[in-house]
């Protein structure tokens, strides 16, 4: 077992180790491609790194898949903030997505400054206009009753769109964004549906009653303005570019084998007292169940056959070796729990060198797995 621990050590380190190890793509924003039109990386991360003057605080990074933005919702999105006293003229974005080799994909970049003051002001006296208008349509009324037009759902989804559309084109360094009015407007807007008009006043006094609605609506109108305000901070930036490149190819990758060189062990007892196996290095292929940039879970399983590199033998020194090739021999299912670790569980068939007893046994192991690259004649 001892084997199989120091074994387990090495390659997790060999696994952690290779993380951190990002390709860099330059922006070539004249030309709308990367580099000298170097494709996407496939099937690993990487970072995106470009120009971006002083006033420029704030990168987002959008991937889209190959139906663009029309699709309305990016496969990926991430952003650059620059540190509070840098003077750099670079951004640098790290894209922690695998994409798929041999697609297309498009990518948006949106450079944002910083709002001015009058900028912000102009802002809040629009949407706070758009509250107002819409605060004024959503209700229907009459003598003496108020009531919402639609549910207090829709109009609650109505509020929230106004705000997160005319916030589209902003963003802040912090990582409050603005996702929903608060539950004090849900109960406003319950208490104000089917609201009778004639408890604030007099039956007989019209005025009286258009007075007590527009006290209610001022409410309302009133808490809608103080939570929008919470977002309209003096760090708000707006765009002022975006750099779009669409169908953009990644790259296609060789053909390979994937590997495997591990250490496991044959399970002849699984009993607590008398628990007996045989360890031993083997050598082994996986066929994956899914292509990488797939589900993640199915990339990384696989189907995995191989051999043992000598025979094997256990806890009282009886030797095994393989019923066929006189060679110990398995299949199992695979996992690749880090980059380059797999763990195998499944059967290998073991023959008793004794006595010639052939039995198909518990098997586990550990192995590196390593991608040998394979030119397919044509």
């Amino acid at each position: 077992m001892k084997k199989i621990l120091l074994f387990t050590l090495a390659f997790a380190t060999i696994a952690f180790s290779s993380f951190g190890q990002y390709q860099t793509l330059v922006l070539n924003y004249e030309k709308s491609c990367f580099g000298q039109n170097e494709p996407l990386p496939a099937q690993k991360n990487f970072i995106i790194t470009g120009l971006a003057n002083n006033n420029i605080p704030f990168v987002e990074v959008n991937i889209y898949s190959s139906k663009g933005v029309e699709s309305s919702t990016p496969i990926y999105s991430t952003f650059w903030k620059r540190d509070l006293n840098s003077q750099s003229l670079n951004f640098n974005v790290p894209i922690n997505f695998n994409l798929r080799e041999g697609k297309e994909y498009n990518v948006l970049i949106r450079y944002f400054r910083q709002t001015t003051t009058p900028e912000r002001d102009s802002l809040q006296r629009s949407m706070h206009r758009m509250l107002d208008a819409y605060v004024d349509q959503a209700f229907k009324v009459s003598d003496k009753q108020l009531g919402l037009v639609t549910s207090s759902r829709q109009t609650m989804n109505d509020l929230n769109k106004i705000v997160t559309t005319g916030l589209e084109n902003y963003r802040t360094r912090t990582s409050i964004q603005f996702t929903s009015f608060s539950d004090i407007v849900k109960l406003k807007l319950k208490q104000l549906d089917n609201l009778k008009l004639s408890k604030g006043s007099s039956e007989d006094e019209k005025d009286s009653r258009l007075t007590y609605r527009k006290q209610m609506l001022g409410q309302l109108k009133a808490i809608l303005k103080t939570e929008a305000n919470q977002y309209l901070t003096p760090d708000l930036s707006i765009m002022v570019d975006d750099k779009y490149i669409n169908d953009y190819p990644t790259e296609k990758l060789p053909n390979y084998l994937p590997i495997n060189v591990g250490y496991g062990g044959a399970i002849l007892n699984s009993d607590f007292n008398n628990f007996n196996y045989a360890p031993a290095p083997y050598v082994g292929l996986s066929i994956p169940f899914g292509k990488e940039g797939g589900s993640a879970f199915w990339s990384k399983s696989s189907l995995s056959v191989g051999a043992f590199v000598s025979n094997m033998t256990d806890q009282n020194n009886v030797e095994y070796t393989g019923p066929i090739f006189k060679i110990p021999v398995y299949a199992s299912l695979g996992y690749r729990a880090y980059r380059f670790v797999r763990i195998n569980a499944g059967a290998t068939f073991l023959e008793n060198t004794m006595n010639n007893n052939i039995s198909i046994v518990p098997f586990i192991g550990i192995s590196a797995e390593f991608n040998v690259s394979i030119n397919l004649a044509k």
